[in-house]
């Protein structure tokens, strides 16, 4: 049941647990008293051990969005044009000594 409910279903990245239940309970007439109270914890429980058994392919995770390439490191601010070349950097600035607390005048 749980196979042929899936295959009806047909979707793409794969059905929930309870589409499947639901799909189950439409076959069987609706509901109408003849599945047990536990149905989807039923269904929750053969999925897992026909997935555990290899009957069934549970993709990763259906919902995420797909995985796109990107290149490495932060874009830049403002991408120079075809053909320009980016400006050399300025040469770091000599360190000037600090003056200690009683070459201020505190003391």
């Amino acid at each position: 049941m749980i196979v042929e409910a899936i295959a009806s279903l047909a979707e793409e990245n794969g059905s929930s647990q309870a589409a499947i239940a639901r799909r189950i309970e439409a076959a069987r007439g609706g509901g109408g008293g003849r599945l047990p109270p536990s149905h989807p914890a039923l269904v929750a429980a053969h999925l897992s051990r026909m997935s555990a058994a290899g009957d069934l392919v549970a993709p990763r995770d259906p919902h995420a969005p797909p995985k796109i390439p990107r290149p490495r490191g932060r874009p830049r601010k403002n991408p120079l044009p075809d053909g320009m070349m980016p400006p050399p950097p300025r040469p770091a600035s000599a360190a000037k000594p600090r003056p200690q607390f009683a070459e201020v005048g505190f003391v």
